[in-house]
């Protein structure tokens, strides 16, 4: 195990709001897992330009950032929260994240246009147990 500082306020790629506060984390020797649990407006509009920007966010991760190993996003219907889980091959792949053009963009988006309804929360991950199947 190593320490691993960043600003909160980067590493939430989808906490629009995180404070700018540093932490120190302690990140495996491995691949690094986080989640982002994110509170969004309830107006049906807001929730369906909020799903849009997110499928498209996700697409660019996807197709510009080969250490992203794993990102996914899913919704809760019920309390209008998206749920992310994500995993970075290690701690260079994090940074080339949160150094993305559009990184900055979705964030700006989000508040202009008032998508989100309270601060989000990011939690980071140490993976005890599981499988994936291909």
């Amino acid at each position: 195990m190593h320490p691993l500082t960043i600003l909160t306020a980067c590493f939430a790629t989808l906490a629009f709001a995180a404070p700018r506060a540093e932490n120190t984390y302690a990140a495996p020797s491995g691949p690094i897992s986080l989640t982002t649990i994110i509170s969004i407006s309830e107006e049906p509009e807001k929730v369906a330009r909020s799903t849009n920007l997110l499928i498209n966010y996700v697409r660019n991760v996807k197709n510009n950032e080969p250490g992203v190993l794993e990102f996914d996003v899913s919704f809760d219907h019920e309390k209008t929260k998206f749920v992310t889980y994500e995993v970075y091959k290690d701690e260079s792949a994090i940074e080339k994240h949160l150094s993305m053009d559009y990184v900055e963009e979705l964030v700006k988006i989000v508040k202009e246009e008032g998508l989100e309804r309270k601060p989000s929360s990011v939690h980071f991950l140490e993976k005890i147990t599981g499988f994936e199947r291909e």
